[in-house]
């Protein structure tokens, strides 16, 4: 284990000077912000600065610092590699992805899914339905959701807040000056 024990205040960790250059080159090359905080952290840790400095410098909590030096011990520069990887890396497939496409282009969702009250546009709550009942995947964010709908060529609409049976400010007006003037 890296981490260096509380009680004796000493670390196990060192990063020798070949390692302190190489992280030092790919803190320049990086354009990820996260990965570039888990590099600084583990190179000015494995340097021998104190961590309240490190967390200072990187914004990380201690936790962080710790759980990015076990991986950088476990898997070398490769551990410090950004967890995010954008896109869409546990969910459909290319493949899924493009059926997918042609499901909401083509199709209601009460076609697909099967239920009348599923109604004739696609919401964010049945493209959610149809991944999950379909194709086992469940997204967290709405906002990927609003990307499945993007990439299928359609796009989120959000109400108005508009009521159509109701009418509008300037007929309330002229009704209500008809009505003065008998």
């Amino acid at each position: 284990m890296a981490w260096y024990s509380k009680g004796m205040g000493t670390r196990n960790f060192k990063l020798d000077q070949a390692a302190l250059r190489e992280i030092a080159r790919l803190e320049q090359a990086t354009r990820d912000a996260r990965e570039l905080r888990s590099l600084q952290a583990v190179r000015l840790y494995g340097s021998g600065e104190p961590v309240e400095r490190i967390r200072a410098v990187s914004g990380a909590s201690e936790r962080s610092i710790r759980r990015w030096v076990e991986r950088y011990e476990a898997d070398g520069i490769a551990g410090l590699k950004a967890g995010w990887k954008g896109g869409n890396h546990r969910g459909l497939s290319t493949g899924q992805r493009a059926v997918v496409g042609v499901q909401l282009r083509e199709h209601t969702p009460s076609a697909v899914l099967g239920k009348t009250e599923a109604g004739a546009f696609w919401t964010v709550e049945t493209v959610g339905e149809l991944l999950e009942t379909q194709y086992q995947v469940v997204y967290r964010s709405v906002r990927s959701l609003h990307a499945v709908l993007e990439d299928s060529g359609l796009s989120y609409q959000r109400p108005e807040g508009i009521y159509r049976s109701r009418p509008s400010e300037a007929v309330i007006a002229e009704f209500e000056a008809a009505a003065e003037k008998k």
